[in-house]
């Protein structure tokens, strides 16, 4: 399969090193200075560039895919925030380092993760509502943990 990146992929267990540099610069950012989130967007680059303990080319084509619909997102959100700016006297936006950096790594690593375990969990050759009805469970947990990433985004569009 072809690279979707020049970029090489980290051994696994970077896995871990990112996300314990992610972990650390968030407790720094929260607890000591802002600046610190800068570590925490290292440690998840670390983490998105970090093979998977069986890389294959299941694995590559998940990660091209998510990739490319990032991308299109976070290109997406920019045009559309600038536009909205534009045309409306009283929205403005900042683009913070967590709108630029921080929201596409963790949209990469959350849509990556949630379609590497849909596409091993659903049965292809069932239809919709019998893998619905075969893995309720697995969707219900799948259901709560967006609806809780979109309800913090909520609040803190509303907060400020």
């Amino acid at each position: 399969m072809k690279r979707i990146t020049y970029l090489p992929l980290y051994h696994f267990y970077f896995k871990y090193i990112g996300l314990l540099l992610c972990l650390i610069g968030l407790g720094l950012f929260l607890l000591v200075n802002p600046q610190y989130q800068v570590l925490s967007y290292i440690g998840l680059l670390i983490t998105v560039f970090s093979k998977e303990k069986t890389e294959s080319e299941f694995t590559e084509s998940i990660r091209a895919e998510v990739f490319k619909s990032v991308f299109g997102f976070t290109i997406s959100l920019a045009i559309a925030l600038q536009l909205t700016e534009v045309f409306s006297k009283s929205f403005s936006v900042v683009m913070t380092p967590f709108l630029i950096i921080g929201l596409p790594l963790l949209l990469y690593l959350l849509m990556f993760y949630i379609t590497l375990v849909l596409k091993i969990k659903v049965n292809s050759t069932q239809d919709l509502a019998e893998n619905l009805k075969n893995h309720q469970q697995f969707y219900l947990i799948l259901f709560f943990i967006i609806l809780v990433i979109a309800g913090v985004f909520i609040v803190k569009i509303l907060l400020h």
